[in-house]
């Protein structure tokens, strides 16, 4: 592959260096804190028992946020030892970072007796391309896993739902959720449909279970808990195949949303909206407005 000219490698030099300063900042941030979380990880793996065998909470923030408390209060923790192996903030890979890229000290290092992984909403972008991404390289997860770790329960957790600013992302977590219930069922895993404890008859995160829209309040954890309880016990079977995700019949248009934008958010196009809403101007949508969307064999 041929070098930038010097012109284009001077203009992209220039759009580095007027990224804004917090969000290099922020990204410093996190890679710092990632590192420091490989390091707690690595001390707490080197003082277990040889015969310790732990539950592992691998994932990013739904993870991490199994504080202490939350383990004495939602999880059999007098039964058996849980370590939260989670860092806010990361994907699944797909970069640097990400669970594929710190199996060894999150995972392997630790030989644990079960792992339960919660993840995937950080890597799929808006996208369907992103979410076949994602699934690939959580797929990778799994199997390497299961590879490394063959005596090891390996359970997929589904992703839970979204609001309030996350909520174009429904449509992409209903689709990955359905590609996470396709791998637990060809890898043999259990899998917790924590998607179906949190979802509202809206299909987005249940007002009363969240304040941003994206993480989920101690009920949440509650419910995930009895969960993962079950797995423990031998109460949740591997996965079967599952149904395809139903697909959102309606969409309400938010501030600022084009009728290309939401077309592209569905598969469909601008016109096809036009016409199946008798849109007399596709330039003027109104916060609240709810659009019909065509069904699967209409698009």
């Amino acid at each position: 592959m041929r070098p930038p000219s010097p012109i284009i490698h001077a203009a992209l030099l220039c759009a580095a260096l007027l990224l804004p300063q917090a969000a290099q900042a922020q990204s410093e941030k996190f890679v710092k804190r990632w590192n420091e979380r490989l390091a707690g990880f690595e001390a707490e793996n080197e003082a277990l028992p040889d015969d310790a065998r732990p539950v592992l909470l691998f994932g990013s923030s739904s993870m991490e946020g199994w504080k202490n408390s939350r383990r004495m209060r939602f999880l059999p923790t007098s039964d058996y030892l849980f370590l939260n192996r989670g860092i806010s903030g990361d994907g699944i890979g797909l970069n640097d970072y990400g669970l594929f890229n710190r199996l060894q000290v999150s995972v392997y290092d630790a030989r644990p007796s079960f792992v339960f992984i919660l993840n995937g909403r950080n890597s799929i972008g808006r996208s369907s391309r992103g979410v076949r991404r994602t699934a690939e390289k959580y797929g990778e997860v799994v199997a390497h896993i299961q590879a490394s770790l063959p005596d090891a329960v390996v359970c997929v957790v589904t992703c839970a739902p979204v609001n309030h600013g996350y909520a174009d992302m429904a449509p992409y977590v209903l689709e990955l959720n359905a590609k996470l219930a396709e791998l637990a069922a060809e890898r043999e895993c259990p899998l917790i449909d924590l998607f179906s404890l949190l979802v509202g008859d809206d299909g987005l995160l249940k007002e009363e279970l969240t304040r941003d829209g994206l993480h989920f309040k101690d009920e949440g954890y509650r419910l995930l808990g009895e969960q993962i309880a079950r797995v423990l016990r031998g109460g949740i079977e591997p996965a079967e195949p599952a149904e395809p995700a139903e697909r959102p019949r309606s969409h309400e248009v938010q501030a600022g949303e084009t009728l290309s934008a939401i077309a592209k958010l569905y598969g469909t196009s601008w016109q096809v909206l036009a016409e199946l809403n008798e849109l007399e101007d596709p330039n003027r949508l109104v916060p609240g407005q709810l659009l019909i969307l065509p069904s699967d064999d209409s698009r």
